[in-house]
């Protein structure tokens, strides 16, 4: 009975991860031991989590010697989500992706840069498209266009609809 009793248990990360091979491995405390442990994530979704973080260790094939865990920390998670939305980030600089209930995507850079990486083209700021096409003069006559840019033609919302 105490083998199955302690087969899962919560520990505290005391020793971060260098990341920097296959299989990612944390030291933890927990009731009294240190120990190395393997992280287990879920596909698609890894982290490095930081030192005093909570992780849920488990015994693999019921082994002291072979444990994993699943890293996680309640502290800081992301709180005040309604039933069916998702929020994956950072939780200690505040950036987030946000899954709401009506299906929109929300990302949360918190004052921060957003990359969108693979595109061909660059993306354009609506503002500064403007104020650039205004401005502009043609060659010869060097006259500005004939019918400026409004705010008809530049979506004034800092989200694609």
């Amino acid at each position: 009975m105490s083998k199955l009793f302690n087969l899962i248990k919560r520990a505290i990360i005391t020793l971060a991860s260098k990341d920097d091979t296959n299989f990612q491995i944390v030291q933890v405390n927990y009731l009294g031991k240190t120990k190395n442990v393997e992280i287990v994530s879920p596909y698609g979704l890894y982290s490095n989590p930081k030192e005093q973080s909570v992780m849920l260790i488990f015994n693999v094939n019921g082994q002291e010697e072979n444990i994993a865990g699943i890293p996680y920390n309640p502290y800081n998670r992301f709180k005040n989500l309604k039933p069916g939305e998702v929020a994956t980030g950072n939780p200690h600089k505040g950036t987030r992706i946000y899954f709401d209930e009506n299906g929109d995507i929300i990302i949360d850079a918190n004052g921060g840069n957003v990359y969108v990486n693979g595109s061909s083209e660059p993306l354009v700021l609506g503002t500064a498209m403007t104020t650039l096409f205004n401005l502009h003069t043609h060659p010869g006559n060097n006259q500005p266009p004939t019918q400026p840019m409004g705010s008809t033609q530049v979506s004034t919302k800092n989200f694609t609809e």
